[in-house]
């Protein structure tokens, strides 16, 4: 009686694990179209910033989320510029994505948030990784300390991160302060691109 009970334990258990390790993934996998990319994307930026206001626009154009309240009054000062997302596309599969924001408040950290929602969107997306072998931790750790620029190539991915400030230090933890010498200016482009 007790091994058919532990037996169901193990496959309920298991089953679980499989449950809470798919919650990891996107909703797209395999090649992924404009609109479905734009819908991975989406899909992390909720599980990495809970709440915020941008979300990306089937045609690569951040915009406010659709389901923010109706009427609201939204009171910011935004200190950046975030460009529309330039797509790659073989056919009609995305292969490549490059992000470029511009800063120039007197005081600058780079945004990694929308950076590692573009990875992980693209990296969920690989057939060869399944809910056992995409390590959400690694791609999110993947980005940490990222502030200067960067050339690698990661799990099926490249990256080729360039970063020019003009006018500012890096500070430790990649923040910028303007030196307060004229113009200032923290330009950042990425690049990833499926190898």
């Amino acid at each position: 009686m007790a091994l058919p009970f532990a037996g169901a334990t193990a496959a309920v258990m298991f089953l679980a694990l499989v449950i809470a390790l798919e919650w990891f993934l996107p909703p797209n996998r395999g090649g992924l179209t404009a609109e479905e990319f734009s819908e991975n994307c989406n899909y992390y930026l909720e599980r990495l910033a809970p709440g915020g206001l941008w979300e990306l626009g089937e045609n690569g154009q951040w915009k406010y989320r659709d389901d923010l309240a109706a009427g609201a009054v939204l009171v910011f000062q935004e200190p950046y510029t975030r460009f529309p997302l330039e797509l790659e596309l073989t056919g009609d599969q995305v292969t490549a994505v490059t992000l470029r924001d511009v800063y120039w408040e007197d005081e600058v950290q780079l945004d990694q948030t929308y950076t590692a929602a573009v990875t992980l969107a693209l990296a969920g997306a690989q057939r060869e990784l399944n809910c056992f072998t995409f390590g959400y931790p690694g791609w999110t750790a993947f980005w940490e300390e990222r502030f200067q620029s960067f050339q690698e190539d990661y799990r099926g991915l490249s990256f080729c991160q360039q970063v020019e400030r003009e006018g500012y230090s890096l500070d430790y933890g990649g923040w910028y302060e303007a030196l307060g010498t004229g113009e200032q200016k923290v330009e950042r482009t990425v690049t990833i691109s499926l190898e």
